[in-house]
């Protein structure tokens, strides 16, 4: 990245902006502390992202199976996996281990419960704290997931 607060800005008139209250400098100035800010900021939230994920690899090991997101509610503030990313709303299923083909059909039923337009993601994390966000199309896993409900219904009966 390159930092802009290192120019020299050789413009030293005040702007049309602001009654001329303040210099292009002055503003760049600004500009860039606010970038700064945004920077360190980004940097630590993806730090404590990690850390969070380190750790919910390490709880999804000592839980017994079934129990992991009734953990998650009861001992954390972890939202129901959706949320916005870039600029579009979206459902992430958090997953250790490796990708399954089912994964894309069980987000498409998240979705089918939603009822509403979400960009489907399944989060992959490692054990070494590294991460793999994949994308997955309603499109190709909606009749999968309706078709493996209609089969449980049906066994059901």
């Amino acid at each position: 990245m390159i930092d802009i607060c290192e120019k020299e800005i050789q413009l030293n008139e005040p702007t049309k902006y602001n009654d001329g209250k303040y210099t292009l400098n002055e503003i760049a100035k600004d500009i860039c502390r606010n970038m700064k800010y945004i920077h360190d900021y980004l940097r630590y939230s993806l730090g404590y992202a990690l850390d969070i994920g380190k750790s919910l690899i390490k709880v999804k090991g000592q839980i017994p199976h079934g129990d992991y997101l009734k953990w998650i509610k009861e001992k954390t503030y972890l939202s129901e996996r959706t949320g916005i990313l870039n600029d579009f709303q979206v459902i992430i299923d958090i997953k250790t281990g490796v990708k399954q083909k089912w994964h894309g059909a069980q987000l498409s039923g998240y979705k089918a419960l939603i009822n509403s337009e979400y960009k489907l993601f399944g989060l992959y994390l490692h054990k070494d704290g590294k991460y793999r966000l994949e994308s997955y199309k309603d499109s190709e896993y909606r009749n999968i997931f309706m078709c493996a409900l209609s089969i449980y219904t049906w066994k059901r009966r």
